[in-house]
């Protein structure tokens, strides 16, 4: 279908395929610069005492992943892969450690805040606490981004047979969860000012 159409494209990616294993670990090293960049620069934010966190770039590293595996997930599925082929397994098997890594951090992330005192345990009171933050946390984050596709991934990998829909959802639960990690730790953050 590509050859007659666009024959450019077709050697370009003959050539590329000879380097794979070089553009793919130097793809990875670009992904996790990427990942934990953001973090970082937030971090450095001295003024707004709940970004002022050194957990924040592992954090939005392994929030990052996560979601790198969910849209492969959903790529791969869409895209009439099979649902309970090989590499959703495998997709499957990285996917829970890394829904576990994001809750450690989370947790780290807001006792780290508590413990200092001050106006940073004002402002993860206030994030986590009621209101539409709170909800935003506890039923997008930590209900509907976290626990959600966590049970979904075990039961997958309880039962023999996965479902299109099955695997589709779970991906799109965890791109949301991570859209709304984002933006909670984003809009919460500028919330109180030291």
């Amino acid at each position: 279908w590509c050859q007659p159409r666009f024959p450019i494209v077709c050697k370009t990616t003959t050539m590329l395929a000879k380097y794979e294993a070089g553009i793919t670990g130097l793809l990875i090293i670009f992904s996790v610069s990427l990942g934990a960049y953001t973090g970082f620069l937030l971090s450095a934010q001295p003024r707004f005492p709940m970004l002022n966190n050194p957990v924040l770039p592992l954090l939005f590293l392994a929030s990052g992943l996560s979601s790198g595996a969910a849209a492969s997930l959903l790529g791969g599925v869409l895209l009439k892969g099979s649902p309970n082929g090989q590499e959703v397994r495998f997709i499957h098997r990285v996917e829970i450690p890394l829904i576990l890594g994001e809750i450690f951090l989370i947790f780290t992330f807001f006792m780290g805040l508590v413990l200092s005192g001050g106006q940073s345990k004002v402002a993860a009171l206030n994030a986590i606490g009621e209101g539409f933050w709170g909800l935003i946390f506890w039923f997008g984050i930590m209900g509907l981004g976290l626990s959600a596709p966590l049970a979904m991934n075990l039961f997958m990998n309880a039962t023999s047979k996965r479902k299109f829909s099955y695997v589709a959802g779970t991906a799109c639960l965890s791109l949301l969860g991570v859209i709304m990690l984002r933006n909670f730790v984003l809009y919460t953050g500028q919330m109180v000012v030291s």
